[in-house]
Order: C-alpha cells, then sequence, then structure tokens
C-alpha cells in the first residue's frame, strides 16, 4: 500500500471512530472491540508478514483515536459549570462581529467570570457595542433548547443571555486583524447599501463577503423555495470562481509557480475575510491543497483532498462532522460535481467542450448528492432548485466580479465604487426576480428515514463506479488508437 493510500483509509477510520463518538455508540464496545481487533491485526501480521492486515491494524487504531479525541474534547466542553436561569453578575467580551437580525443585535460574548465559556448575546438595535468592547452587566443564562443542543455544542457555546443590562469598561480585549477586517466588511456593506437597492445591496454582500445578517425575511424564504440559497453561502463553487480569476490575472504577469503561490495566499486571507465559515474553510482547503498539488506537478486527487480537508476541519472541531448542516452539505456538494457529473457526463455521451451542458450536469450532480442529507435534515425538498441554480449560475460570475472591483473601490472612493456596482446591479435585479420567481413554488414536504439515506448513496455510488469504469476503459482505447 502506497503512502497516499495510508493517509487516505486511516483518515477514513479517525473520521469512524469521530463519527461513532458523536452518534453515542457506547465507548465500551468501540474500544474494546477496536483495541482486540488493532491487537489481533499486528500479531497476525507479524507472524504472516502480510502487509494488509498490518494496514488493517493501523485502520483499527485510527478508529480508537478518533473515537477518544471526540470523547476528551466533550467532556471538556461539559466540565464548565454554568449557573443556567439565576441572574448573576458577569463580565465579558465581545468575541465576533455583531449582526443584526430584526429588532436586535446578536454576537457571541466571552464570559470571563463568574465562568469561562462563550454565549449568544442578544442586545437592542441602537447599543453602542462592537467587536471588542468589553462589558459588565446582569442577566439570565438561558440553556440551549433540545433544537439547539447540537449546534450550540458545534460552536462551542453553553446558552443564551437575552438583553442584559450591561455597562462598557474602559478595556478591550480585541484581535487586531479580526478588528480591520471587521471594519472593511461593514465599509463594503456601507458602500453596497448606499448604492444599490437593499434587497440588491443585501444579495451582493452575500454572494461577495458571506454576509447574511440582514436578509430580509421574504427573500430568505424565496431563497430556500427556489434552492438558491447555496450561492451566499460562499462555497466550493464561489471559491473556485476567485480561484480561477486569480490565476488568469496572476498568470498574465508572473511565472506560474508565483501565480499558484500568490492565488493560494489571496485564498487564505479571502477564507479569514468573508468569516471563515465551515464551507467556506472546506471549499479553501481543497482549492488550496489542488494549488499545491499544481505547484509540485502533480494531478490533483480529489478523494485525497476531500479526506485532508475533512480531518483537518474534524481536528479543529470534531462536532462540525456530524452536528454541521452546512459541512455535510458542502462535502456532498463538492464530491457530486467531482464524481456525479463526469459519471452522468458519460452516461448522456456528453462531451467536455459543451460549457453549458456542462453547468447544467454539474449543478444537477451537486442536487443529486445533496438531497437526501436535504430530505433527512429538514424533511423538505426544492423542485425547482436545479432549474433555478442552472439559470442563475451563468451570470453569477461577472456578478461576483463587478462586486469584488466595486468592494476594492469602496475603499479608495464611493463614486468611483458605484460603477462597477451599477453594473452589478443589472444582473442582481435579473437574479433577484428569478428567485422570487422560483420561491413562489412550495416546498416538496416528506418523511423519510435513514435506510432511505444508506439506499440512495449505495445506488449512487454504484451508478457513478460503472460508468467512470467505462470513461477510463474508452480513453485507454483511444490513446492505443492514437498513431
Amino acid at each position: 500500500m502506497r503512502s497516499h493510500d495510508y493517509c487516505f483509509y486511516g483518515g477514513c477510520a479517525f473520521l469512524i471512530g469521530v463519527s461513532s463518538a458523536l452518534l453515542g455508540v457506547p465507548s465500551f464496545f468501540v474500544t474494546c472491540g477496536t483495541i482486540i481487533c488493532t491487537i489481533g491485526c499486528f500479531v497476525h501480521a507479524y507472524i504472516t508478514q502480510e502487509k494488509w492486515i498490518r494496514s488493517l491494524g493501523i485502520c483499527f487504531l485510527c478508529i480508537i483515536i478518533g473515537f477518544l479525541f471526540v470523547s476528551i474534547r466533550y467532556e471538556r466542553f461539559v466540565s464548565v459549570s454554568v449557573p443556567y436561569n439565576t441572574p448573576i453578575e458577569f463580565t465579558g467580551c465581545v468575541s465576533s462581529e455583531v449582526k443584526t437580525s430584526g429588532v436586535s443585535n446578536e454576537m457571541k460574548l466571552q464570559i470571563q467570570s463568574p465562568f469561562v465559556g462563550a454565549v449568544n448575546a442578544k442586545m437592542r438595535v441602537g447599543e453602542p457595542i462592537s467587536y471588542g468592547d468589553c462589558v459588565r452587566g446582569t442577566g439570565v443564562v438561558a440553556p440551549p433548547t433540545e433544537k439547539q443542543k447540537m449546534y450550540f455544542l458545534k460552536e462551542h457555546v453553553y446558552g443564551t443571555i437575552a438583553y442584559p443590562k450591561i455597562s462598557k469598561l474602559s478595556i478591550r480585549d480585541e484581535s487586531f486583524i479580526k478588528k480591520g477586517i471587521f471594519s472593511m466588511r461593514e465599509q463594503i456593506i456601507y458602500t453596497f447599501k448606499k448604492i444599490l437597492p437593499r434587497d440588491e445591496a443585501v444579495f451582493l454582500a452575500g454572494l461577495t463577503i458571506g454576509a447574511k445578517g440582514e436578509f430580509p425575511q421574504d427573500l430568505q424564504t424565496a431563497m430556500k423555495k427556489s434552492g438558491t440559497t447555496h450561492l451566499v453561502a460562499l462555497s466550493g463553487y464561489n471559491i473556485m470562481i476567485v480561484i480561477n480569476v486569480l490565476m488568469l490575472v496572476f498568470a498574465y504577469v508572473m511565472k506560474k509557480r508565483y501565480a499558484i503561490m500568490l492565488t493560494g495566499f489571496c485564498i487564505v486571507l479571502f477564507s479569514l475575510f468573508a468569516g471563515a465559515e465551515s464551507s467556506l474553510v472546506r471549499a479553501a482547503l481543497l482549492g488550496s491543497i489542488s494549488i499545491i498539488a499544481g505547484l509540485v506537478g502533480r494531478s490533483f486527487d480529489i478523494r485525497q483532498a476531500v479526506i485532508l480537508a475533512a480531518v483537518a476541519m474534524t481536528v479543529v472541531n470534531p462536532f462540525v462532522l456530524i452536528f454541521d448542516v452546512g459541512f455535510q452539505l458542502s462535502f456532498a456538494a463538492f464530491l457530486g460535481i467531482a464524481y456525479c457529473s463526469p459519471a452522468l457526463m458519460e452516461f448522456f455521451h456528453i462531451s467536455e467542450k459543451h460549457k453549458v451542458l456542462k453547468v447544467l450536469i454539474d449543478s444537477f450532480s451537486a442536487q443529486l448528492a445533496t438531497l437526501p442529507i436535504i430530505a433527512l435534515q429538514f424533511g423538505v425538498i426544492s423542485v425547482v432548485g436545479v432549474i433555478s441554480s442552472v439559470i442563475l449560475l451563468e451570470f453569477v460570475p461577472i456578478t461576483m466580479a463587478f462586486g469584488f472591483f466595486g468592494a476594492f473601490l469602496s475603499f479608495v472612493s464611493s463614486f468611483l465604487a458605484s460603477i462597477p456596482l451599477l453594473f452589478a446591479g443589472i444582473f442582481l435585479k435579473f437574479e433577484l426576480w428569478v428567485i422570487r420567481l422560483f420561491g413562489m413554488v412550495e416546498f416538496v414536504e416528506f418523511n423519510t428515514h435513514i435506510f432511505f439515506f444508506v439506499i440512495y448513496y449505495a445506488v449512487l455510488i454504484i451508478f457513478v463506479s460503472i460508468y467512470l469504469k467505462r470513461r477510463d476503459a474508452r480513453n485507454r482505447i483511444l490513446i492505443l488508437r492514437e498513431p
């Protein structure tokens, strides 16, 4: 077995161990079972000198490591004693960007006493508070509801404190870099709102920097019904647009090696600037790995990249693997485009030269890969999601280009920024019209079961395997026929 195969199967085993812990599999069965299997594999491999048995033992060892890793992290989280539903006096500092939602400002507050941990805080709109402010106040910490528990665990948040009475302290606890990023984001959003109508401004802010705090409720509902919410999630699609544009620009002014390095650096900055959400971090990781592969001259192996990105994100926060739906949808969509798309191209005998058809197939593949997750998590499916996504994905790249140009010029002059933003506004009007048009179609609602989830993906994997093998066989024949 080659070294990259060890990494792939070891990473898969680690993720299995993490999933087992998060799904509540009894620790006795996991630890005892895997320890016995690990020892048995190593002893058998020592006697028979069979390498694949030793590799299997390493995989069992990785399962134990993943399981224990989550257990330790969870015990550390629940060890904090929080005085729920009791009035407390607290001190803490705002550790996140302040987002306006309806009649309140929402933020993450890092409490320093009477306990150490983060809570979600709601303040009244107009309350003079921003990132880095340290406050002293009184309030009641409400525990997470049943629906919130998994989300709060993923976010390392202990509860919610609503509308506390606070007073600012003279000290601040802030990162110079984060403060600068939040200030630039606020400047960009302010310029967008100044030049464009409200709905167009917030939609463009979502496309370019992932800002979603001020989306009006009617637009949110229309995007959910039309299956276009992913457009403002800064997912793999958005990242690939940024990578392609940067590579195209840098390749004209410098050597490929330096263009790749500079593009990778810009992707890291862009992901931080846009808020570093899980879907964006996943896309940035995969994009960066593909850039590194190009730098060292190796072909980009999607299988290795996906596992590497998943393991890296799980090590940072193991709870996202099961409790973050966005994480699951991001990986499913990426794998759908990477594997289902070429299989469908082979099934329908479509050449890579047909760009429009390829966009259609890519979008349909992403929908196929994410359909069971959406059905299982939400119980609803957008029946027009594929059509609306295909229409909009033709116009989103140029809208983002004008948006990025306007965002850059907003730091120079609002007048200069208005030129590209007015061009972006033309496309935004059409895109919002499409979203609202398809948003008039109601969801398909139904109950599903995990059994459907397993059967669906089993059939999809078999289909992909068959047609990818046919494609590879056909390509080998064509190579042999060449003079």
